[in-house]
């Protein structure tokens, strides 16, 4: 299946209407499968706007943030404003690099996400994670090259999307190459706000063992009151949402949540595989430089879901690379080969 986001989606996100006052987060039923007891956060997929939740809550439905329109707007203008004026000096690097949404990655947060030492994977192993793989029927999801493929399905705005894309940048860079990686921020107004990340919007990868597909389906900037469309789903994409991002896979109260992750139709990871609020207030060279502190709160999380990841990676495209898979990090989850 080619990756990307150019087709047209048979379950393109709209926006809903409007709520007079928000209903209460639901706490998440239980999975059919086993499922380890973590935040398993998500978002809806149509971007409405909701109140802050717990982070071990779901979002409900389509609820929309109880803040009047026009506050929120400002809230956005004044945070995209002062995030553009920011500037960091990169570490021996002598020069100015602007720090905000859909800015290049600075050198040294780059090298920090994509070449993490071994020995840090191998000393954090889980970290501070149980998670179970959540195991789908097939058929094998291939690209066009035959290779694995892996289905992300998220948005800018999502804070628990943010949350996810580093473990799998992290995870990912030990089966290749990432290029156009760009900063991003979830939404300023939502819960969890303005989490620092990445977008994959104009991201490839490329690897030899598994190809990626990534769909962000809306900006982190409202218009109206949702949030500006961005990518769009293929039809088959959309087919794998509807089909696999449903019970009996995912909680009933979770269905066609953001972010959604299938991996080549063997495993599905739906939502985040730990809190946002552990990146709340700290730059990105702080996560990034905390990667090789395997002792660190953000090493445990980040790096412990690149390994349950990297696991999942790894029993889909043959145990390749055999030194990535055969390491005891990896091995811990005793996930065997397709």
């Amino acid at each position: 299946m080619p990756g990307g986001s150019k087709g047209r989606s048979a379950r393109r996100a709209r926006p809903q209407p409007a709520r007079t006052s928000p209903a209460p987060d639901r706490v998440a039923a239980p999975t059919a499968q086993p499922r380890a007891s973590r935040p398993d956060q998500v978002d809806r997929a149509d971007g409405a706007k909701r109140p802050p939740a717990p982070a071990t809550r779901r979002y409900p439905p389509a609820q929309r943030s109880s803040l009047p329109l026009i506050g929120i707007i400002a809230v956005v203008v004044v945070v995209v404003a002062i995030g553009a004026m920011i500037v960091v000096k990169l570490a021996g690097g002598g020069a100015a690099t602007a720090m905000g949404d859909n800015q290049p990655v600075p050198p040294t947060v780059i090298t920090a996400v994509t070449q993490a030492p071994a020995a840090a994977f191998d000393t954090v192993g889980k970290g501070s994670l149980s998670p179970q793989p959540v195991t789908l029927p097939g058929p094998p999801l291939k690209s066009s090259g035959g290779k694995p493929e892996v289905l992300y399905i998220g948005s800018e705005y999502c804070p628990y999307c943010a949350a996810q894309r580093w473990p799998m940048i992290v995870a990912l860079s030990r089966f290749g190459q990432w290029s156009g990686l760009e900063l991003m921020t979830s939404s300023s107004s939502d819960t969890f706000p303005s989490t620092n990340t990445f977008t994959f919007v104009h991201a490839t990868f490329t690897s030899q063992y598994l190809s990626l597909s990534s769909v962000e389906l809306q900006t982190n900037k409202l218009q109206g009151q949702s949030y500006a469309p961005l990518q769009t789903m293929t039809p088959e994409q959309s087919q794998l949402m509807t089909k696999f991002n449903a019970p009996p896979y995912v909680p009933a109260d979770a269905a066609g949540t953001i972010p959604f992750l299938d991996v080549a139709n063997r495993f599905v990871v739906s939502g985040t595989l730990f809190s946002p609020a552990l990146l709340q207030t700290k730059n990105w060279q702080v996560i990034a430089g905390a990667l090789g502190q395997p002792s660190s709160d953000e090493a445990k999380a980040i790096i412990g879901a690149a390994n349950f990841l990297t696991a999942e990676f790894c029993a889909v495209d043959g145990n390749q690379p055999a030194a990535v898979c055969s390491s005891s990090a990896v091995q811990q989850f005793h996930i065997p080969a397709s």
